[in-house]
């Protein structure tokens, strides 16, 4: 931890104030829904879904980031969830959307996109954040 301070002190000393990368990562989802809502509006009747996952997408990131800038009751277990959520739900789009063409994704049905991001995510995070015996106090 001193390190990081120390660089922080580095950086900003030589960079001028320090911006957090945070900030900025709010801008990905943000463009994900750009892309999708570009794609559906092609085929609307086929992928419409790209929309749906994408609004979901930038609203659990916006939720975290709000949770983190506001410092709310618990702010980062809802940080990690909401970002972590945000994250998976664009896995999940892209999966949906492309999954048939990567080399696993010929011999799996068409379910297993839509599940298997959700279930490796529960998977990897039941000694995450929202474990019982984890969670922060502030």
């Amino acid at each position: 931890m001193h390190r990081l301070r120390h660089w922080s002190y580095v950086q900003r000393e030589t960079l001028g104030p320090a911006r957090p990368i945070g900030q900025y990562l709010l801008l990905v989802p943000l463009l994900g829904l750009r892309s999708a809502t570009f794609l559906a509006a092609l085929r609307w009747s086929e992928d419409y879904y790209l929309v749906v996952l994408g609004v979901l997408s930038l609203g659990a990131a916006s939720i975290g980031r709000a949770a983190r800038r506001w410092r709310w009751h618990g702010w980062v277990n809802t940080h990690l969830v909401a970002m972590g959520l945000s994250y998976i739900v664009m896995l999940t789009a892209f999966y949906v959307g492309e999954g048939a063409t990567l080399p696993l994704g010929k011999k799996l049905p068409r379910v297993a996109y839509w599940v298997l991001p959700s279930v490796i995510w529960c998977a990897l995070d039941s000694e995450g954040p929202m474990a019982e015996s984890q969670v922060a106090p502030f």
